[in-house]
């Protein structure tokens, strides 16, 4: 029995389509959705803990391979080789830059925007998919068989690297995200210290302010009785009442001002407003000495985190007008076919070329080449910004140190003599209770300047570290054990 034209085109159509059809779906990928779900976020926010598995093993990791190198380092607040990772006593400055940089909410973001270019890296470079075309014809004129069928595969080889290129540019993409996530966890770090500063010179103001309304309550008492035996008068005495009320409200609006800043600070560790955590200012406030011009200028050149990160940018901008440059060379296509007419069976093998005589890529070559001008001119402009602002940071450190040693020297001695003398006075029954307060106001004034010029002195340090960047082995610092394994 003869089977049907008709049904053999069918057939002869079947077969190549099943196939095609197959291969396509083999590859493909299903949907699947992530919805939004702030409830399970508010769980997980609740649940953070410095108790954390996790997190211990990040600190100490942390703590081995980079905290302890800041030790000579000029680090300006560099802590003892001597300390160890405890949140049983509060939180170091340092301690809390480890919690900072494992709970941020921000840098995990950062982080995970960095598997972007790292997932499309991993799929990179592959050959075009094959073209599969079908054909089918009918003959008009009467003939036994009049179907023309006809089927053919196509597939595109490059003749230049240009897979390997378009690998290797978006790596360099890749290169610069892993140089924005160090950037943005050292300018977090940068950050937390400034605020750690505040912290920390608010509580050395709220012990200076304690000490003078020690002092002038106790000299308030005297005033009394002086006004009581006769010898004050009561609008004096009375002056020495508003200044302890105003001292006292002073203290009320530091204490105000330290319960803002510690909420903040909690929130840039990534931690709850009301987390039973004690935060320990730096008792010391400070500032690492000042190192040699040329050897700032050194370091700066190689560790900081913004010349990095455009130096990378650079980088992918070489690669990026390399590929373009490659893709003027035209793919090579090969191809074979199969055609049945009139029941007479044809195959054949063909190739082909574009021939690049029209478009020579121009137009993505020159912005890929305006792209990089404008990297280099970039790196080079914030380079040259950078050495200015470490310029002007030292220069800040240096009058802050000369005033404190300037008000060491000049006026603190004069206010010392002059309340000792007052003292002594008061001892032989000649008490001047109005020029005792007043060289009381003027020694706590004088702190208030010391420690304006410490925190001065202190804060352009650590301008001067995020210029210079965080040390050479950081390592810990590009991954977070459990959270972005394309990190590690």
């Amino acid at each position: 029995m003869r089977t049907a034209p008709r049904l053999r085109a069918k057939q002869a159509l079947a077969i190549p389509t099943v196939i095609a059809a197959l291969a396509i779906l083999s590859g493909c990928q299903t949907y699947e959705a992530m919805p939004l779900d702030l409830d399970k976020a508010k769980r997980e926010r609740q649940a953070r803990s410095l108790d954390n598995h996790e997190f211990q093993q990040f600190a100490k990791q942390l703590e081995e391979a980079t905290l302890t190198q800041r030790v000579g380092e000029g680090d300006p607040l560099s802590r003892s080789t001597e300390e160890q990772f405890s949140v049983e006593d509060g939180l170091a400055m340092w301690e809390a830059e480890a919690v900072c940089l494992f709970f941020s909410p921000d840098l995990r973001k950062t982080r995970i925007a960095a598997g972007i270019p790292y997932a499309s890296w991993q799929e990179a470079g592959k050959l075009d998919n094959p073209t599969l075309g079908f054909d089918l014809k009918h003959i008009f004129e009467n003939i036994s068989n009049p179907w023309v069928i006809g089927a053919a595969i196509g597939f595109s080889f490059p003749l230049s690297d240009r897979r390997d290129m378009e690998r290797a540019a978006i790596y360099a993409e890749y290169g610069v995200a892993v140089a924005e996530v160090l950037e943005a966890e050292w300018m977090t770090v940068a950050e937390l210290r400034r605020m750690w500063v505040d912290f920390s010179v608010l509580a050395q103001r709220r012990a200076a302010v304690e000490e003078i309304v020690a002092e002038v309550g106790e000299l308030a008492r005297i005033a009394d009785r002086l006004q009581e035996a006769g010898a004050l008068s009561v609008v004096d005495a009375r002056s020495f009442q508003i200044q302890l009320a105003t001292l006292r409200n002073d203290l009320a609006d530091l204490d105000n001002q330290r319960e803002v800043l510690r909420t903040k600070l909690l929130a840039a560790m990534g931690l709850l407003p009301e987390a039973e955590i004690e935060l320990l200012p730096d008792a010391s406030l400070r500032s690492a000495g000042l190192i040699r011009a040329d050897e700032h200028k050194l370091a700066l050149e190689q560790r900081s985190p913004t010349l990095k990160k455009l130096a990378a940018e650079h980088t992918a901008a070489e690669r990026a007008l390399e590929l373009e440059i490659e893709k003027q060379i035209p793919d090579f296509g090969l191809g074979g076919g199969y055609e049945n007419e009139a029941g007479t069976s044809k195959a054949g093998l063909g190739f082909g070329i574009p021939l690049p005589i029209f478009d020579l890529n121009e137009q993505a070559i020159a912005e890929a080449m305006a792209k990089r001008e404008v990297t280099w001119a970039a790196y080079n402009a914030a380079w040259e910004r950078e050495i200015n602002q470490l310029a002007i940071a030292k220069q800040r450190v240096h009058l802050a140190d000369a005033q404190i040693e300037r008000l060491g020297e000049s006026i603190a001695p004069i206010l010392d003599r002059q309340l000792s003398d007052l003292q002594a006075l008061a001892k032989l029954g000649q008490i001047d209770a109005l020029m005792t307060l007043d060289t009381l106001v003027r020694r706590y004034e004088l702190k208030q300047r010391v420690i304006d010029s410490r925190a001065e002195s202190l804060a352009a340090s650590i301008e001067i570290s995020v210029l210079i960047g965080p040390p050479q082995k950081l390592s810990p610092w590009r991954s977070v054990p459990g959270q972005e394994p394309w990190m590690k």
